[in-house]
Formats: C-alpha cells, sequence, structure tokens
C-alpha cells in the first residue's frame, strides 16, 4: 500500500524539513508577549503647599487624566509613554505605580520629573509671585499646591491645538478621540507624529475637532519631518 500524497498524508516529517535550532527560537521568540516592568513606590515630604495633586491634574494643563474613585487615584500617560497611577495621601506622600520604565530608579525618576519636584520649591516661588501680581496672591489664596507639570512636549504641542475655544472637557474628548482613532487607545500613549500625518482633516472632523481639524493635519505632517527630539528641545529656548 502506497503512502498517500504529501497534501493527505498526516505524517508531517515525511512532508516538511524539520526545522533547525534556530528556526524553531525564532518561533519562539515571535509568540513570545513582552510584559512592561511595573515599578510601585512612595514619594514623601511633598506637601499640599508644594503640589495639590488633584488641583494639578484638573485645572486644565494636562487633558487625558482620570480620577479612579474605588482605587482613590489618578490615572494617566507621562513623557516616553509610561502609564502612570499616582495618589496623594494625608501625610506629605505620593504613591504610585508606573509601567514602561527599565528600572525602579528610572520610573522614580520619571515621576519626579513629571511633577518637577527637583526643580524649585513652589511654596517659596508662588510667595514671590504673588508679592509682584496681586491678581496671582488672590487666585494663589484660592487655590494654592496647583504646580505646572512637565508634559510630554508632543502631546502638549497638540493639546495646545485643540485647546482654542473649547472647555477642558471638550478638549479631553477632542484628544481621546484622536489617540483612539490613530493609536487605538483613548488613554493609551499618544499617537507619534507620523501616525497623525497619516490621517486626514476630514477624520479630525469626523472626530469633532471642527475648525481645528485644518490646523492639526497641517501641523502633524510638518511635526512629522521634524528632527527626532525637536519638540523636547524647545524647552531648553529661552
Amino acid at each position: 500500500m502506497h503512502d498517500l500524497p504529501c497534501s493527505q498524508s498526516f505524517r508531517k516529517h515525511d512532508c516538511f524539513p524539520k526545522p533547525s535550532y534556530h528556526e524553531r527560537w525564532d518561533l519562539i521568540q515571535s509568540f513570545t508577549v513582552t510584559t512592561p516592568l511595573l515599578f510601585s513606590g512612595a514619594i514623601t515630604g511633598v506637601s499640599r503647599a508644594e503640589l495639590d495633586l488633584a488641583a494639578s491634574l484638573s485645572s486644565g494643563q494636562v487633558f487625558r487624566w482620570r480620577f479612579d474613585a474605588e482605587a482613590g487615584a489618578w490615572r494617566g500617560v507621562i513623557e516616553n509613554g509610561y502609564a502612570l497611577t499616582i495618589s496623594q495621601g494625608d501625610a506629605d506622600t505620593l504613591t504610585y505605580e508606573l509601567t514602561g520604565a527599565a528600572t525602579d530608579a528610572d520610573a522614580r525618576n520619571a515621576v519626579r520629573h513629571f511633577l518637577r519636584l527637583d526643580d524649585f520649591r513652589l511654596a517659596d516661588a508662588a510667595e514671590a509671585w504673588a508679592s509682584a501680581d496681586p491678581h496671582f496672591a488672590e487666585a494663589w489664596v484660592s487655590q494654592p499646591g496647583v504646580r505646572v507639570l512637565r508634559q510630554d512636549p508632543h502631546e502638549c504641542f497638540f493639546s495646545f491645538l485643540c485647546a482654542s475655544v473649547a472647555p477642558i472637557t471638550r478638549i479631553g474628548g477632542m484628544l481621546q478621540a484622536v489617540s483612539r482613532e490613530c493609536a487605538g487607545d483613548a488613554w493609551g500613549a499618544f499617537p507619534s507624529a507620523s501616525c497623525l500625518a497619516e490621517t486626514s482633516e476630514e477624520t479630525f472632523r469626523a472626530l469633532g475637532l471642527g475648525f481645528r481639524a485644518r490646523r492639526v493635519a497641517e501641523a502633524a505632517r510638518r511635526v512629522a519631518d521634524l528632527p527626532p527630539g525637536f519638540l523636547a528641545s524647545l524647552r531648553t529656548v529661552s
């Protein structure tokens, strides 16, 4: 009795060559999913005069942060696409969890960098500003602890373009819609300039950007042509 043709045989070794060690390893690697490391920690000695976390995150300078009432923590994405969950306790302590960093030290530094905790003492600066500007003095009394955050410059730039004649909630809605359309996640890392550049003005309009759609589409194409890190380099320009 003859063997079945190769297309009908169940004896695979008769039909296909045995893969080499390297081919088997490549196949295994192709199915391997790298899970981002999760780092957790606490930063102590941060009074609410230095940082009111809730007020800072909801003040209209960042727009894709949400408060998880059950966890009592804020969730968002900071520079380099790191996902951050952070809360502020009653004992001048910030507790955080961060994914995306390579080491525990990198995670801790990323949180401090975002909150600008090593830049200056806000209470001292606010006192000087208040003495120079009575309007600031009045605002500071009503809402102390609002700290300017060090945002991802890429998302900050496109947030600014969406902010024309729009309340905070609408700005957030536009950015979430753009992120969902271009990156598949309304709350994940903001889409790259190259991804945004491939999105048409009509699509941006359909996402609710209105008259801002043309500006965002044009800016995305221009930013995509810039050298990597250009927007971040503007931090050093006075």
